[in-house]
C-alpha cells in the first residue's frame, strides 16, 4: 500500500513539473519581449538565442534576436544570422544593409541597398515588400528608389 502511494506521488510530481517547464517555456517569448521593451538586452539575448535556436525558432524569432544583437553591438554574431538567412533568402540582404549602416559602415550600407535597387523584381507585391523594408528601416531615400 505505501508503495502505491509512493509511486502515485511521483507520478504527480511528475506531471506538475513537466507542465511547469512546459508553461515557462511558453512564457520565455513575453519575458524576453518584456526584458526587451525595458531595456535590459542582456537578458531579453539570452531568451531570444534559445527560442531562435530552437525547433522553427529561426523563422519566428529571427527579428527579435537580430535587433536585440544590433542594440548590443555584437556585429559579428548579426553578421553570421544575416548571412545564413541570405543563404536561404536573398531577400534578407535588406538586413546586412542595415547591419552596414548601424555599424556606421554607409558606402557598404549604400551598395548592398544599391544591389537591391538593380536586381528589383518584376512582381509589383514584392516591390512594394522592399520599399515598405526600407521604409521601416528609416530609409526613405531608397524606399522612393523602390
Amino acid at each position: 500500500m505505501m508503495w502505491k502511494i509512493k509511486k502515485l506521488g511521483i507520478i504527480f510530481w511528475m506531471i506538475f513539473t513537466s507542465t511547469a517547464i512546459y508553461a515557462q517555456n511558453q512564457n520565455d517569448p513575453l519575458l524576453a519581449q518584456q526584458f526587451y521593451r525595458n531595456g535590459e538586452y542582456d537578458k531579453a539575448l539570452i531568451l531570444y538565442e534559445q527560442l531562435y535556436k530552437s525547433k522553427n525558432g529561426a523563422i519566428i524569432f529571427y527579428n527579435d534576436y537580430l535587433n536585440t544583437l544590433l542594440k548590443l553591438k555584437q556585429y559579428d554574431e548579426a553578421e553570421k544570422i544575416i548571412n545564413k538567412r541570405i543563404k536561404e533568402n536573398p531577400s534578407f540582404k535588406l538586413d546586412l544593409g542595415k547591419l552596414y549602416q548601424e555599424k556606421g559602415d554607409l558606402p557598404a550600407a549604400n551598395k548592398i541597398y544599391d544591389g537591391i535597387l538593380q536586381n528589383m523584381p518584376s512582381d509589383q507585391f514584392e516591390i512594394t515588400e522592399i520599399a515598405n523594408s526600407f521604409y521601416e528601416a528609416g530609409n526613405y531615400d531608397y524606399a522612393i528608389k523602390a
